[in-house]
Parts: C-alpha cells; sequence; structure tokens
C-alpha cells in the first residue's frame, strides 16, 4: 500500500490520546505508529547513534558537521533540515543530547537535550532537565520536541 501524503489540519492529528493520557507520552514518537492510517502523515525515522548510521541514513559526511557538537542546537537544525530534505517532506525534527544516567562525551550532564523542528522556518531550543533518569529525560525530550512541532504547525 502506497503513502498518501496529507497536511496536518491541526497539532491533535499528532496523538492518537488526549494531551494529558501517559501513554502518549510513554510510547514516545513511534506511538503515533499505532494510529490506523499513519502512513498518511508519517513518512519515517530513526535513531542515530553513530557516524556511519548518521552517513548511511542522512547521507551526511564529515565534511557537513565538521565544527559542530553534537549535543548542539546547529546540529539538531542540520539533523532536522536533513531529514525534511531527504524525505520530501513538510516537517523534519531532530533531538540530539544525553538522556542519562550520565552526560556525553563532550561534556554535557544526563538531561541535556537539543532539538529543532524544520518546516517553513527552523527552530531550535536547548532543555536541561537536570536528572540523569534515563526514561523520565528520554519522556521529556519527546514531550518538548512535539510540544514545539505543534507550536509550529499551530503558527503556519
Amino acid at each position: 500500500m502506497a503513502a498518501q501524503r496529507i497536511e496536518l489540519q491541526s497539532p491533535a492529528q499528532l496523538r492518537p490520546y488526549p494531551r494529558n493520557a501517559r501513554p502518549y507520552e510513554e510510547a514516545g514518537p513511534s506511538n503515533r505508529l499505532v494510529v490506523p492510517g499513519a502512513s498518511a502523515y508519517y513518512l519515517g525515522g530513526g535513531a542515530i547513534y553513530t557516524p556511519r548510521a548518521r552517513h548511511r541514513l542522512l547521507d551526511l559526511k564529515r565534511e557537513d558537521v565538521r565544527g559542530l557538537k553534537s549535543a548542539s542546537e546547529p546540529y539538531a537544525t542540520l539533523l532536522a533540515e536533513t531529514v525534511r530534505q531527504r524525505f520530501g517532506a513538510t516537517w523534519g525534527i531532530s533531538e540530539t543530547g544525553a538522556s542519562g544516567p550520565t552526560g556525553n562525551p563532550y561534556g554535557d550532564a544526563a538531561g541535556h537535550c537539543c532539538y529543532a523542528v524544520a518546516g517553513a522556518t527552523t527552530v531550535a531550543k536547548t532543555l536541561e532537565t537536570r536528572s540523569s533518569d534515563r526514561l523520565e529525560n528520554m519522556i521529556a525530550f519527546t514531550a518538548s520536541v512535539l510540544a514545539l512541532l505543534e507550536q509550529q504547525i499551530a503558527a503556519r
């Protein structure tokens, strides 16, 4: 079955559950895929943990990321814009950081997240939870990037 492209009419279309329902938050971004017809609005994604994966999935070479710290707003912006372009999508989102229980090799403490939404314009933000709880950080990171996506959709 071929994916159909639709324009989101409302940010609520991203949510299979009411805003305050925990299943939506706990399952993370993949929770959008349990909704029948998800292929109409979700083109794809991935978790990129290594330079090799970044190159294979996004075709970003060392030269493309030279000088960028991976857990930074400029890097999150590059990823979101690249995803949007490569998928031919209306929106691209990305998230990078240190979910915990420890920080990352670049000096960021656990709970550090930079995320971006690329659409007609690109917006990047940083979240610092100051927590070492990996699961709670992942939930907070996901909620933050999806809230930014909702804001950008609503602002269109």
